[in-house]
């Protein structure tokens, strides 16, 4: 994200939220990484825009000299009460809230206890790249075993390689047929892992 994208949102989340300016607050209401909001944080204390202070329990934040909410006051809920800011993400809770509905925070010390906010993880499953047969055959071809090992069987691999030059060694004939087997094998191996997506050992 470019750093004047996260300036802007960076200043929208000061002046219209009363959150603690922390690195995990601040990459959630950007919509950036940890890494960038901790760079653009230490960055801005760097020139004295920000000061960096400390809690009684040691946590780092963040003050922005002159910081006042130019928001909207907050709103009264259904029942009467008021909602508030959450002091994790900035998002609009009710003031008698144990735990934020948008970021999963607890806001209760007791109920926090050691606990930080983390960033979201993607739990949507992994493409897989397919692994060619064909490919695992000629380098098991070239180097017998390699083609195992390129399918992810590293000890197949390692015992075709040794099986083979024993059979070179011994006689041409064996060390030929246990060749050809370690061609099969390899490109086997290959489209096993392309149907199950683990090396079948």
């Amino acid at each position: 994200m470019k750093e004047s994208e996260i300036e802007r949102r960076f200043l929208d989340f000061v002046f219209r939220s009363e959150a603690p300016i922390t690195v995990g607050a601040v990459a959630y209401h950007v919509g950036c990484t940890i890494e960038e909001a901790e760079a653009y944080l230490d960055g801005q204390a760097g020139t004295g825009r920000l000061r960096i202070e400390n809690d009684d329990d040691g946590n780092l934040f963040y003050v922005y000299p002159g910081r006042a909410r130019t928001g909207a006051p907050p709103a009264a809920g259904p029942d009467g009460g008021e909602d508030r800011p959450c002091p994790f993400c900035g998002e609009q809770i009710r003031s008698v809230a144990r735990k934020c509905k948008h970021c999963g925070e607890y806001l209760d010390p007791a109920l926090r206890g050691s606990r930080a906010l983390v960033p979201a993880v993607d739990l949507r499953p992994v493409a897989r790249a397919q692994l060619n047969p064909g490919t695992a055959a000629v380098l098991s071809f070239l180097f017998p075993g390699a083609g195992q090992i390129y399918a992810g069987r590293i000890g197949a691999g390692v015992g075709w390689m040794l099986a083979t030059a024993v059979g070179y060694m011994a006689l041409v004939v064996p060390g030929l047929i246990l060749h050809f087997f370690c061609i099969v094998s390899a490109a086997r191996s290959a489209r096993d892992v392309n149907i199950t997506g683990s090396p079948i050992l």
